[in-house]
């Protein structure tokens, strides 16, 4: 029963992602004490406790609690998704939100405890399972926290599998022999979310990852005498599973005190017959099948763009909720998603994320694929406001906005603006409003405005239709615009996949086809 748990723990634990296999004969060294802790490698997580400080700005300090969805509050940005970052990459994000309304913050975070801290200790200890940290013990320590080694623990080829923050992981193997006898730069320090390996020096082979019966083979006489190849070893533990990268498929075997990792490639094996990637185990190796990584890339309005590495299923709405979120200009009803066919030729489906936002639609939130691109356009609804007002520019169009909203919005009319002779331009027609008269009540002439209309303020009134719309043009010249082209350039998405190009698609900002 033991033996069944700790499987089922292996097997929710790994693995997420691509890993890389490093046989590492002298490993990073233990730097300073047990308590140090480096932020650019620690990765929040629900639970935790933060410490935020703005220099010269105490009104934004505060003390936060990551929630149970991965989220904090914060002033004047809202709430937050900061499970998966660092420290510095929340503080370099929150300092660029406050860039709006500070010049040059300076932001300063601690994390005052670490309440998502937990290492998962596998193999030839006492007492296998998930341990729970506050700080970063070194291998000795946790290894002493799970009762110590059992009889039979290879003491010379401890394995650490350790989660990368970009995606991935790294197998580190450990010398514990040497970290007893006082080698430091063995006795590493561990991380959260580290998996602790101890293999048993017993005649037997390891499979970790993705296959359906994870555990451990054994190498009877007979299997000796005739050597049981890689394939074998596979089809003993029940073949691969769905999600099974069989390109690259590892062999770790120690050789001295050294772990040497080998990677084959058992699709190529399996249908073109290249006996050459059929490796011959041996006692003791550790057979690794590593997930096949899938990725997504999300770009335009969303608050992180890049690739999203996923587990399907996986639909649209979940994973613009991955990418953070939409941005307050997204165009919500014409989200693109690009999906290569059968000849890699590149298609394009538009959906209309507010639709399954707010009424569930199903059709418009669809399962995404391996290789998808999804691209959030700009909504480039806008209104205009010129002349004699604080801020004049373009604003985001909302159904409804009055005249008053409009004006409000590029900061209030001027001292010098002519509150009698407020002029909207509509498809070159100008209607004039008495600004005055609505505040005294007339509500008739604080009209909703449409999609690209132009509120212009004068100093004084023009007396004619030519004359206003001539100035309003010398005004408007100046305006550079928001809508244009987006290049999807091919090397982004053949970089995410591992391929080669794929076709450039252009995509104007805001295109409603």
């Amino acid at each position: 029963m033991r033996r069944l748990i700790a499987l089922s723990i292996i097997v929710t634990f790994m693995f997420t992602g691509t890993y890389s296999i490093a046989g590492v004969a002298n490993p990073p060294a233990a730097i300073g004490t047990a308590e140090d802790y480096n932020l650019s490698d620690y990765i929040l997580g629900p639970g935790d406790k933060l410490d935020i400080k703005v220099y010269r700005s105490d009104e934004l300090s505060y003390s936060q609690q990551i929630d149970s969805s991965g989220k904090i509050t914060y002033p004047l940005l809202g709430d937050m998704q900061v499970t998966g970052m660092t420290a510095y990459t929340l503080r370099a994000a929150i300092a660029k939100g406050l860039s709006k309304y500070l010049k040059d913050p300076q932001v300063i975070i601690t994390v005052t405890a670490y309440q998502s801290n937990n290492i998962t200790i596998m193999g030839s200890v006492t007492n296998q399972g998930v341990l729970s940290i506050v700080r970063r013990p070194t291998i000795i320590e946790i290894i002493s926290r799970a009762g110590g080694f059992s009889t039979n623990a290879d003491r010379t080829n401890v394995l650490v599998i350790r989660k990368q923050p970009g995606g991935g992981s790294t197998v580190l193997n450990i010398n514990v022999k040497k970290a007893l006898l006082g080698d430091k730069t063995q006795d590493i320090l561990l991380m959260k979310d580290d998996l602790v390996y101890v293999p048993t020096e017993t005649n037997k082979v390891m499979v970790l990852g993705e296959v359906s019966t994870p555990g451990f083979i054994g190498l009877d006489k007979e299997m000796t005498d005739s050597p049981m190849s890689l394939l074998e070893v596979i089809t003993r533990v029940g073949g691969f599973s769905t999600n099974a990268d069989r390109t690259v498929v590892t062999v770790m075997r120690k050789e001295g005190e050294r772990m040497e990792s080998k990677k084959y490639n058992l699709k190529q094996l399996l249908e073109k017959g290249d006996i050459s990637q059929n490796a011959t185990v041996q006692k003791g190796d550790i057979v690794f099948v590593p997930k096949k990584e899938q990725k997504i890339i999300v770009m335009g309005e969303v608050s992180t763009t890049g690739a999203v590495a996923f587990d399907p299923p996986i639909n649209i709405v979940e994973l613009l909720a991955r990418a953070g979120g939409l941005t307050s200009n997204a165009n919500k009803n014409n989200v693109m998603i690009i999906r290569n066919d059968d000849e890699g030729k590149p298609q394009l489906t538009a959906v209309d994320i507010q639709k399954a936002l707010e009424s569930g639609d199903p059709t418009q939130n669809p399962e995404l694929k391996n290789g998808d691109i999804v691209y959030v356009a700009r909504d480039n609804k806008r209104i205009i406001v010129l002349g004699e007002v604080k801020s004049p520019g373009s604003f985001t169009y909302t159904v409804p906005i009055t005249i008053l909203d409009a004006i409000s919005r590029a900061g209030g009319l001027a001292s010098t603006a002519n509150e009698s002779k407020i002029v909207v331009v509509r498809q070159g027609i100008l209607k004039i409003i008495n600004v005055k008269d609505i505040l005294k009540g007339d509500l008739a002439q604080n009209i909703v405005l449409q999609n690209e209309d132009i509120v212009y303020a004068p100093t004084t009134f023009i007396a004619d239709v030519e004359s206003v719309l001539g100035h309003i043009n010398a005004i408007f010249s100046t305006l550079s615009t928001i809508a244009s082209p987006m290049i999807l350039w091919p090397q982004v998405k053949s970089a995410a996949e591992g391929k080669g190009t794929t076709s450039t698609i252009s995509i104007p900002a805001g295109s409603s086809k």
